[in-house]
């Protein structure tokens, strides 16, 4: 149970606070929000009265947040990417525990349409470079009351390994296989093999920002962030 799982967490700040010593935490940067919401509720509540940043969370994203536990550089972190074999290896006593669940939503930049359908196996296809213009004939049978310009699709994606990324791509994955079209081959790796056709952004708030500024684009960040 997450509150359970975020007592334990309040429980350990509460004996480094002892201590006198700062407690270090970050990684995804999706949960950045559920974090900061649960160390202000869970936290704060726990320790009583008094200053209310002891732990503040660093926004470094979901592999640095595993890495930086196993470097322990952080007293614990946020991933929404699991432990591998070769991580449990390497430090048997750290642990992963479920903590919250969420979704990730595809997002549309596209100028003076009130709004666009993108269905699954098309946004398999995009985010693959199988379809590269938004005019390309399965995006237009999706919006036949739309001209939809012969403009390249401004494709925005998490660069290294992001757990956003997987989520998404597991999401693809599974809608790729039933789709009529050519196999895009979405692989759920947490990566991209886009290369030069998307631009890469280092957060989800450097995606939504990206987003934001770039016409005809598409990129993708978790319900929680977008809300």
């Amino acid at each position: 149970h997450s509150a359970n799982a975020v007592s334990a967490v309040a429980r350990y700040v509460l004996r480094r606070l002892r201590g006198c010593d700062p407690v270090r935490t970050g990684g995804s940067s999706a949960l950045q929000p559920l974090m900061q919401r649960w160390s202000a509720q869970r936290l704060g509540s726990v320790a009583g009265p008094g200053p209310k940043d002891f732990a503040v969370y660093e926004s470094s994203g979901s592999a640095t947040g595993v890495r930086q536990v196993l470097d322990d550089v952080y007293d614990f972190g946020a991933s929404t990417l699991p432990l591998t074999a070769a991580d449990r290896r390497e430090r048997p006593t750290v642990a992963a525990v479920p903590a919250a669940g969420f979704a990730v939503k595809v997002l549309v930049h596209a100028p003076l349409l009130g709004g666009i359908v993108i269905p699954m196996c098309s946004a398999a296809a995009v985010f693959a470079g199988a379809i590269k213009f938004w005019d390309d004939p399965v995006m237009q049978a999706a919006n036949p009351l739309a001209v939809l310009p012969h403009t390249a699709i401004a494709v925005i994606i998490r660069e290294g390994r992001s757990g956003s990324t997987e989520i998404l791509q597991n999401g693809l994955a599974a809608a790729d296989e039933s789709c009529d079209h050519a196999a895009a081959d979405v692989q759920a790796t947490g990566t991209w093999t886009l290369g030069s056709n998307a631009t890469e952004v280092g957060s989800t708030s450097d995606m939504l920002s990206r987003i934001e500024s770039t016409p005809w684009s598409i990129g993708y960040a978790t319900q929680l962030a977008v809300e």
